[in-house]
């Protein structure tokens, strides 16, 4: 078993090395998609599509879109920015737990796996992106506070700095409750709030990459279930296709 879990982190480097090239070239990617689908639902309500204002916007999500449908939510597991961030906290949050309990803190680790495992509350991405296509952007709402994604696109962006006052907003303070959490539980934001994984979740469906289970050789070690980064619950999984898999191998 353990050496299978060193094969696996060592399969998951070209990954990291896409993640870290995506956070260099493509910071403000996660931003962008979602402001193109604010745009265009926003421009159906409001009765002004044309070409010429969700031009940008269609070829923004046809950069993603069409090739999710095929093989699923890759964009967050390789591509996405803020997703990349929160597997470093994670890491990073896992280094110090390890810290902590070399000290003596024989619990943590424990508690750290507990923690992995998912809760059902992954619907509340469906309330978030709900609230913001009801009530924002068809203008119901004026809503002139900036999202926690937006703040971290605009910390992120290279040859720009907004400040501190812009952490002590609304949305920064989210954004340091996200990164706190993040810490804990892996990929906090993407598996509960993301309104952006949750379109990413339902348009993957159907998605043509699909993960069989080897049955007869599965064993009760739950360790598909434990080292799931969206914490899913595997055990009783023969294909896992689409939805909430992010297809991080």
């Amino acid at each position: 078993r353990g050496t299978n879990l060193k094969k696996q982190d060592k399969r998951n480097w070209p990954k990291a090395a896409i993640q870290i090239l995506s956070f260099l070239l493509l910071t403000g990617l996660f931003e962008a998609q979602f402001s193109a689908v604010g745009t265009i639902v926003s421009a159906v309500y409001q009765g002004t599509v044309s070409w010429e204002r969700i031009r940008y916007s269609v070829w923004m999500l046809l950069a993603t879109v069409p090739a999710v449908i095929i093989v699923g939510r890759f964009f967050c597991g390789y591509f996405c920015s803020f997703g990349a961030v929160q597997d470093f906290l994670w890491f990073a949050g896992n280094k110090l737990k390890s810290q902590f309990r070399k000290a003596g803190a024989k619990n943590l680790h424990s508690n750290s796996k507990k923690s992995g495992r998912n809760v059902p509350t992954g619907w509340i991405k469906y309330g978030v992106l709900l609230f913001w296509a009801v009530f924002v952007w068809s203008g119901m709402v004026k809503w002139n506070i900036a999202g926690p994604w937006q703040v971290f696109g605009q910390y992120v962006s290279f040859g720009h700095w907004p400040g501190l006052k812009l952490l002590l907003s609304v949305g920064g303070v989210l954004l340091l409750l996200i990164f706190i959490g993040s810490l804990f539980v892996q990929r906090f934001f993407c598996r509960y709030f993301c309104p952006m994984g949750a379109i990413y979740s339902l348009i993957s469906q159907t998605s043509f990459l699909k993960i069989d289970k080897p049955r007869k050789e599965c064993g009760k070690c739950h360790l598909c279930t434990s080292k799931c980064t969206m914490g899913m619950d595997l055990t009783k999984k023969d294909r896992i296709a689409g939805g909430e898999c992010i297809s991080c191998q």
